[in-house]
């Protein structure tokens, strides 16, 4: 079938260029037409849905492909492996005669060749297992919700779901965004006053997390991202990579989180994923649910948690969830 490709900025394989990707992508035969989109990160639009394919760059460059959210309804992109590893080979070992493929999610790609075929692979895998995805049949999202909320991941449920709310939950879709992070912020800092590491460097982590009361959400996110224990404490410092965090930050942040509390570790990272989740406005459970796994955390480990009524004037209602900038001092007035 004849497809098209979109021109656009490329940059997201360390080895291979855009008319490589191609050329991988017309070796399989696709049950439709599609489009090719250069952006961040590459796409596969078909006519009834969208699938993205990039290089993840975290320990190891593999390539990731995902579902688009907007198709399945789904917080976070559903990935191909998770979806294989979690749903469909389960259910396929159910059956007799059933052959495991070769999987290779352990792809540390150091070369173009191995790049390409481990495009390759992954493609294979999608036609193997999703073709009926890609002709628009979304029905094996559900039973892979319901696995994945079994087992205490609400990252995959619909975008309208409240049925995993408790008190705090209610409480957060009352605030906007910027009001749950705030929150958040004197969450960490009673925590740490209760741990007793008011000793340890924080001052250039909170004034990243609290800037997110007067800073463009998005920019912030990103800058979060790069400063977040799940970076800072796996990845090396990269120069190429740092746009925010420099080398000097990066070594003080490393130092603050191998002394911090891993329960300030959580509370940190929560803060920094209600921040960066697909919220679209407010009222959906995206940004409210990773503040009421927080404060879950502080109610299980007995620290008194910061009172969320004078939060209440800072309304979801304004700037489409995201709320009107403030500062700490506004807070209690």
């Amino acid at each position: 079938m004849e497809s098209v490709i979109s021109k656009g900025f490329g940059d997201k394989f360390q080895y291979i260029s855009r008319a490589d990707f191609e050329s991988v992508i017309a070796e399989f035969s696709w049950p439709a037409a599609y489009t090719i989109d250069d952006f961040v990160p590459f796409s596969l639009k078909f006519p009834k849905c969208t699938i993205y394919i990039s290089e993840e760059n975290f320990l190891a460059h593999k390539i990731k492909v995902s579902f688009s959210s907007s198709d399945t309804d789904t917080g976070c992109a559903i990935t191909l492996l998770d979806a294989l590893n979690e749903l469909v080979l389960p259910e396929a070992r159910l059956n007799t005669g059933f052959k495991e493929p070769e999987i290779g999610t352990a792809a540390n790609n150091t070369s173009k060749e191995m790049v390409m075929d481990d495009l390759r692979n992954n493609c294979w895998l999608l036609l193997t297992y999703f073709t009926p995805h890609i002709n628009g049949d979304f029905s094996w999202v559900e039973r892979f919700r319901e696995v994945m909320k079994a087992r205490g991941n609400y990252d995959y449920l619909k975008s309208k779901d409240e049925s995993v709310f408790n008190h705090h939950g209610y409480n957060f879709k009352r605030i906007s965004i910027r009001a749950r992070l705030a929150y958040g912020a004197l969450c960490l800092e009673n925590a740490i006053k209760f741990y007793q590491q008011e000793h340890l460097n924080w001052t250039y982590l909170f004034d990243l997390i609290w800037s997110t009361t007067t800073t463009f959400m998005y920019s912030w996110a990103d800058h979060m991202g790069e400063a977040s224990p799940f970076v800072v404490m796996h990845d090396p410092f990269d120069p190429r990579e740092a746009v925010y965090v420099m080398e000097e930050d990066f070594y003080q942040l490393k130092a603050l989180y191998d002394e911090a509390n891993p329960v300030l570790i959580t509370i940190i990272d929560r803060i920094w994923y209600a921040g960066m989740c697909n919220t679209g406005d407010g009222l959906t459970h995206y940004t409210i649910l990773p503040m009421q796994q927080l404060a879950d955390l502080m109610d299980k480990h007995a620290i008194p948690l910061p009172d969320i009524t004078p939060f209440f004037k800072f309304g979801v209602a304004e700037d489409s969830g995201w709320g009107r900038a403030f500062t700490r001092e506004e807070i209690y007035e």
